[in-house]
């Protein structure tokens, strides 16, 4: 029995496609989230076709996104769903572009400003290197600048100083806890427990903020 060929775009799905292909809900509807579909039911399901080549990371919704996938369980209101959904990970509320979804705690944000730090001090050291090869002395390029713009000078010793201090002080507080003694921790206290993760966090955040102001200031 002669068989039915494949479209041409069934046949250019198969060939993106590896064994099964699993959609997303955006895709499938809400009711049938992360469906396993095989290579072969797609060849034999132009409509299927359809909906894998549609698949698009785009933040944009496609005009023909959830057409024809009635039977899968679309719900009619599928655009209006879409539009409202968050973007994964998403960092705000739908209904807010201020409000953050998660409750950043200290501990977390001293490890992002740590991470922010230690690029902000490679950018920082390779410019200095590259004025200094190319314009044979740093130390007058920097009095230039504070002749040119003596407004800059303290924001700029504030750049500086700040990821420098920062940085280093959280380098210590990694040391010290790489090298604590922890024994049981369910019994014992440890620097790594939540509130003193929380308690070194604010007098890092603070402290060096303080001090880079104050080394900045001289």
């Amino acid at each position: 029995r002669k068989q039915k060929q494949p479209s041409a775009m069934s046949r250019r799905v198969v060939t993106s496609i590896v064994g099964r292909a699993r959609f997303p809900e955006s895709v499938l509807g809400d009711g049938l989230c992360g469906t396993t579909v095989s290579a072969g039911e797609i060849a034999r399901s132009p409509q299927r076709a359809r909906i894998a080549s549609s698949r698009t990371f785009s933040t944009q919704v496609p005009e023909d996104w959830g057409r024809d996938t009635e039977f899968l369980g679309t719900p009619s209101n599928h655009r209006d769903l879409l539009a409202t959904r968050p973007i994964s990970p998403h960092v705000f509320e739908i209904d807010s572009l201020t409000k953050p979804h998660y409750a950043m705690p200290y501990g977390a944000l001293s490890s992002i400003c740590n991470r922010v730090t230690g690029v902000a001090l490679s950018v920082g050291s390779s410019a200095a290197g590259y004025v200094a090869l190319t314009q044979g002395d740093l130390g007058s390029a920097i009095e230039s600048f504070r002749e040119a713009a003596p407004l800059l000078v303290f924001p700029a010793k504030l750049c500086v100083s700040l990821p420098l201090t920062y940085h280093y002080l959280a380098g210590l507080r990694h040391v010290f806890w790489d090298h604590h003694h922890y024994g049981n921790q369910a019994e014992r206290e440890n620097p790594l427990k939540y509130e003193n993760v929380e308690q070194s966090s604010k007098v890092l955040l603070f402290g060096s903020s303080g001090l880079a102001t104050l080394i900045a200031a001289l």
